[in-house]
């Protein structure tokens, strides 16, 4: 078995666990989709609202804040960046360093 693995370029152990699993096993991962992309959008945007130069960083600790608070779920950054990129809510404001090299 140990040659069988080597030669394929699989792990003895993955193979021992397929070997082993039951007849009704699912990949859980397969036609995974994310869910609640609306509702997350919808709570980013109430916080961008407060200010709009906040970022999709502080956006989602506002929003994981606020989650806390009634016992939800966090968000991940990842995905709270995907989410605002995908629905232009990217901040046009400058920083400070931005600025300064522009004028130089």
């Amino acid at each position: 078995m140990k040659t069988v693995c080597r030669v394929l370029g699989v792990a003895r152990s993955h193979v021992h666990e397929v070997h082993h699993r039951s007849h009704d096993w699912q990949d859980a991962r397969k036609d995974r989709t994310p869910k609640g992309d609306a509702q997350l959008l919808a709570e980013i945007r109430q916080h961008i609202a407060e200010l709009p130069s906040y970022g999709y960083r502080r956006a989602c600790a506002l929003v994981n804040r606020q989650r806390a608070a009634q016992g939800e779920a966090r968000v991940n950054p990842k995905r709270a960046y995907r989410v605002g990129t995908s629905n232009f809510l990217r901040s046009s404001v400058k920083s400070v360093s931005e600025k300064a090299l522009m004028q130089s």
